[in-house]
């Protein structure tokens, strides 16, 4: 089965390896990019009056709730970080997020000789899309003017910062070799979302109830795609077990 990753960042990291003769190993970092969000800037802890259609106006991109909240806690980018992982077998300690709120740089890779490349194009998912279907073809993409990016703009990056995102801090030091825990992520986080958006937590409990959920171990063997399945529903269950005070 071919993989083609659509997603802005892994298509620009699609786009490099596959025009660029270059091995995983000749890399020595890959950095994906994050809008920041609407509430770049701001601390964390002083988010906890936040309403939910506050935090799924997202600044650039038109997305769906559940992509837009998990845009501005930034697990949009810890669960793109595993996507990466496994797309391009890169190892975790190789990937890292940067900040860049003009979303027009979407990947950038550092090469073992000192040389670094940057994809980018504009934060318009038709071009991911038309170069699906185009790829490997003679045909001409016919792109109207409007996706042309205007290089007279300036471009500008930052650290994510802790105070900001601590859900990223606590996901960056997650033992990320044990697919269970990774596994947990995101259970947690679709569940935690969801409780948001019905207005049973505050926007800052999200953090709180991924961090919380690290405690709790059902001893599942998770052998195969089937055995995920089942343990996505156990762990659902239990957790809204575990948390039912919230409900």
């Amino acid at each position: 089965t071919n993989i083609f990753p659509i997603d802005s960042e892994h298509f620009s990291l699609h786009y490099f390896f596959k025009y660029q003769n270059i091995s995983n190993y000749n890399i020595r970092k890959i950095y994906l990019t994050a809008s920041g969000g609407p509430f770049l800037g701001k601390k964390f802890h002083s988010l906890n009056k936040i309403k939910f259609s506050q935090a799924i106006k997202h600044p650039k991109w038109n997305m769906g709730y559940k992509n837009s909240i998990d845009s501005a806690t930034m697990v949009n980018k810890c669960l793109e970080i595993i996507e990466a992982h496994y797309l391009f077998n890169i190892s975790f300690d190789k990937i890292d997020i940067l900040v860049h709120p003009q979303s027009i740089v979407h990947s950038v890779i550092e090469q073992r000789n000192y040389i670094s490349s940057m994809i980018l194009f504009k934060n318009d998912m038709k071009i991911p899309i038309k170069n699906f279907f185009f790829e490997d073809t003679k045909n001409f993409i016919n792109y109207d003017s409007k996706f042309y990016y205007d290089f007279k703009s300036e471009l500008h990056f930052s650290k994510i910062k802790i105070s900001e995102f601590p859900v990223y801090n606590y996901f960056m030091k997650l033992d990320k070799e044990r697919p269970i825990n990774i596994i947990n992520f995101n259970i947690a986080n679709e569940i935690a979302v969801d409780l948001f958006k019905n207005n049973k937590i505050l926007y800052t409990d999200i953090y709180k109830f991924i961090r919380n959920t690290n405690s709790l171990n059902l001893n599942y063997n998770i052998k195969n795609i089937k055995g995920i399945i089942e343990y996505h529903e156990k762990f659902e269950k239990k957790l809204y077990e575990e948390y039912n005070s919230y409900i």
